[in-house]
């Protein structure tokens, strides 16, 4: 039986041929070709997508991380009490600065980028994140808070860590480095003392 305009050869090759009798075996063959290729070609969109899922990830646990390490900080500073935040003793000021950095760089010590000092080193810094605070009075007034009434608003520790996360891939609508700023407000108090 030979078909208007398909040669007999081609027809007996082809088994997708209109009025070719049913070839399992040939057929079979042309299937699992095609599943080679779609597995091919959807092989790297998913590992693709776990990848960005990863990183995802990554990026909400360091988030967490660097916020948790703000606020061990300013909670640390807060709690000190008032006594300790004399604005006139610079030695005073320079110890509560380091021990807030110590906490805060302790907190942080198991964020994937991080680069400082191990914990439990005397004077711990940390590069990444970085650490800052300033001491704020609501309102704005000056003073020293270690002077304030006991009515008065409160003087407030404010920590802000600056975290630099790494993508493990380099997309074109995300840069390579995120930048996560975190702040945290404590008011001092003399409840830890």
């Amino acid at each position: 039986m030979c078909l208007r305009g398909v040669h007999p050869r081609v027809q007996a090759r082809d088994p997708l041929v209109p009025g070719m009798p049913n070839r399992p075996l040939a057929r079979a063959r042309f299937q699992r070709g095609q599943s080679l290729v779609e597995f091919a070609l959807l092989v790297p969109l998913m590992l693709l997508l776990v990848v960005a899922l990863v990183d995802l990830g990554r990026l909400f646990t360091s988030a967490i991380g660097v916020e948790s390490a703000a606020r061990e900080a300013a909670d640390h500073g807060a709690m000190q009490g008032k006594l300790k935040w004399d604005l006139t003793n610079p030695v005073q000021m320079a110890q509560n600065m380091q021990d807030m950095q110590t906490r805060a760089c302790t907190a942080a010590s198991t964020l994937s980028d991080y680069v400082g000092d191990p914990p439990g080193t005397v004077n711990m810094t940390c590069s990444n994140p970085s650490f800052a605070y300033n001491l704020e009075r609501v309102p704005v007034v000056s003073g020293n808070c270690s002077t304030q009434a006991e009515f008065e608003d409160p003087c407030i520790v404010h920590v802000t860590m600056t975290y630099d996360f790494h993508m493990f891939l380099d997309f074109l609508p995300l840069p390579p480095i995120l930048n996560l700023v975190r702040e945290s407000r404590f008011a001092i108090s003399d409840l830890g003392l």
